[in-house]
């Protein structure tokens, strides 16, 4: 089950914008150029829950609640930040199980900064649990990409 949100996420994330294929241009009637691809170092990052969250709590009643929403806006605005967001049991539990971020950064120590801002990692309600290199391969959020009229899987509430 968090696997496929994780991998929800990852699709729909619009971290794509950096991917570019340059394809060479060859002399006429040469053998087609094999093209180059940017990779650009995106990364998804996954946390469970820490020992200081409380279960019996909202999201919005956690302490520190909003010194998270302000740390993580700034990640945003500053371009690192991509997506991100709470992963749930379900839509309708709004359980929270852990988040996950795709960020934009040069390495795994430059990750490491970016959430170690986190007042919620630093507070001990979120534990990264893993750090892993992301290649966006393709999406509707890609921009230029044509969305759907209506998501595949329908809305949250399985309409």
């Amino acid at each position: 089950m968090v696997r496929s949100i994780v991998v929800a996420v990852a699709l729909a994330s619009g971290a794509f914008a950096g991917f570019a294929v340059k394809a060479q241009q060859g002399a006429p009637g040469a053998p087609a150029a094999v093209p180059q691809i940017t990779i650009p170092t995106r990364w998804l990052v996954t946390f469970e829950l820490g020992p200081k969250f409380d279960a019996t709590k909202r999201l919005q009643e956690q302490t520190g609640f909003m010194e998270h929403v302000t740390a993580i806006k700034k990640l945003a605005d500053d371009g690192a930040l991509l997506v991100g967001g709470p992963l749930l049991e379900t839509f309708e539990s709004h359980k929270p199980t852990g988040a996950a971020w795709i960020v934009d950064a040069p390495d795994v120590e430059a990750v490491k900064k970016l959430v170690a801002t986190d007042p919620w990692v630093t507070g001990e309600l979120a534990k990264v649990q893993s750090v892993r290199a992301f290649f966006a391969g393709t999406g509707a959020w890609l921009p230029g990409a044509k969305a759907p009229a209506k998501p595949a899987g329908g809305d949250a509430k399985g309409h």
